[in-house]
């Protein structure tokens, strides 16, 4: 999580959303920024955050559904041996030898199938919450059991972005419709990781007090090499998400991110979805 009480905004950063290049952007370039952690954890949601950052607006990004499960998938599978990648996916169907990770894409791909539903509905292995979804201040074993009890019918993608920006999300999930989001989270703007540096910019120029020549230094932060090619970090999203993300996909399982993910898509599609936000008067 970001504050920076200068300019008057927080960050919270969801996995895998783009989070990392907006955290090097603002701690580089923007003045007043300031890093707030738990231990080593930099993925702390509003409910675990100090009740005084509550005044600042509050930022937070969003990514493509289908995009963010196999970048999630693919972290984990860098990050972790095959058996405890099995272990955490919540199955064991493959005969790999131990101490070996799953490097081969294409075999990445069949396992990926077997275990996306199952974290579409949020039916993994309790040891899953930990790392990399749902790191912060000890409430884990409390979310996991709660969604065990209360389950609704939403995927991973919009039960991540309720746990880290409703401060109250047990009242929320309980007792409200996904449609009331907006009057109950502690969010104030979202960016949108497809035109992540170009949301950032706006976000700084129009409602945070930044200049226009800092707002654009901070967006131009780091292109990213893809292939030999430089990109920006847009052009990288775009190249990413719509040339490879949907060859790790079946038909049936599209439809069902789809169906599970309907808000976050929402969200997505929607070019206004910032005004609805009570500050911002556009």
């Amino acid at each position: 999580m970001l504050v920076n009480h200068k300019h008057g905004f927080s960050f919270t950063h969801i996995p895998k959303c783009g989070g990392t290049w907006v955290r090097r952007a603002l701690l580089e370039r923007l003045e007043g920024t300031e890093e707030i952690t738990f231990g080593s954890d930099k993925h702390i949601g509003i409910h675990a955050s100090p009740a005084q950052y509550d005044d600042l607006k509050c930022l937070v990004s969003v990514r493509e559904p289908l995009s963010l499960y196999v970048s999630l998938f693919n972290h984990i599978c860098r990050k972790m041996a095959w058996e405890d990648t099995q272990e955490w996916v919540g199955f064991s169907t493959r005969n790999i030898s131990p101490g070996t990770q799953l490097s081969d894409t294409n075999e990445r791909r069949e396992v990926f199938k077997e275990w996306l539903p199952k974290i579409v509905n949020l039916d993994l292995n309790d040891d899953c919450w930990g790392s990399p979804c749902m790191n912060d201040n000890g409430s884990t074993t409390k979310y996991i059991q709660f969604m065990k009890d209360h389950r609704p019918n939403f995927g991973w993608c919009t039960y991540t972005l309720i746990y880290n920006t409703v401060r109250e999300w047990e009242d929320f999930i309980k007792n409200k419709n996904i449609n009331d989001f907006f009057e109950h989270t502690n969010a104030n703007f979202i960016l949108k990781q497809q035109s992540l540096a170009k949301d950032l910019i706006n976000f700084l120029m129009k409602h945070a007090g930044v200049d226009m020549e800092t707002a654009f230094k901070i967006g131009q932060h780091d292109a990213m090499n893809v292939k030999g090619r430089v990109l920006s970090i847009n052009d990288y999203y775009k190249h990413y998400d719509n040339l490879e993300c949907l060859d790790w996909y079946t038909p049936e399982l599209i439809q069902l991110v789809k169906e599970k993910e309907s808000f976050m898509y929402q969200i997505l599609e929607d070019e206004k979805v910032n005004e609805k936000f009570q500050y911002i008067n556009c």
